[in-house]
């Protein structure tokens, strides 16, 4: 059985139990087993991205600091290509949008059953990319053939990490400030 490590940006405490538990519990059909990281917001969640080195974000837009689209926007910017599945109440068409304009490789509307996302996973982990196969350093892009997943024309299999600590701590000052600007904004 094959190790994926499964980055859950997820504001909801309890959703993100509930996704631990039907990660975690043995599925006859999977050929991975889940090691899940938590991150309650945008800011950590973009920390974890460096500190867990993920094979696969499980990421909300409803989010406190950054919401999702902007954490999305982050990692594209840094050319971070960990596939992305977008988890959200919204089932707008604008919204669905919007996220695959930002760079997420999947799209599920809460409620989803738990079934639906273990097959969005495994088709992104076990897609051509080489996803799944993280050595801490570089990240496949997900090339699917699921219909209900993006497909994307990028040949390049593998991208080294774009930036060193430095620079990625550079761009979490930056997100922070963001983040605190926004709100103070807010609160005015």
């Amino acid at each position: 059985m094959k190790q994926a490590t499964i980055l859950v940006i997820e504001d909801n405490l309890t959703l993100f139990r509930l996704i631990k538990t039907v990660l975690t519990t043995s599925s006859e059909q999977s050929r991975y087993q889940y090691q899940i990281v938590y991150a309650p917001d945008g800011i950590s969640g973009i920390e974890q991205v460096w500190l867990a080195s993920p094979d696969i974000i499980l990421l909300d837009i409803e989010l406190p600091e950054l919401d999702g689209y902007e954490v999305l926007q982050w990692l594209r910017s840094l050319e971070i290509t960990v596939p992305v599945i977008v988890m959200t109440a919204n089932k707008e068409k604008s919204a669905r949008h919007r996220a695959f304009e930002a760079g997420c490789n999947a799209y599920i509307t809460k409620p989803f059953h738990p079934s639906y996302l273990r097959s969005c996973l495994q088709e992104l982990l076990t897609s051509e990319s080489g996803a799944g196969e993280n050595n801490g350093a570089t990240w496949g892009i997900a090339k699917s053939r699921h219909p209900l997943l993006k497909h994307t024309n990028d040949s390049s299999h593998r991208k080294k990490l774009p930036v060193s600590l430095s620079g990625w701590l550079k761009h979490m000052d930056e997100a922070t400030s963001l983040a605190t600007h926004r709100k103070e904004w807010r609160n005015q």
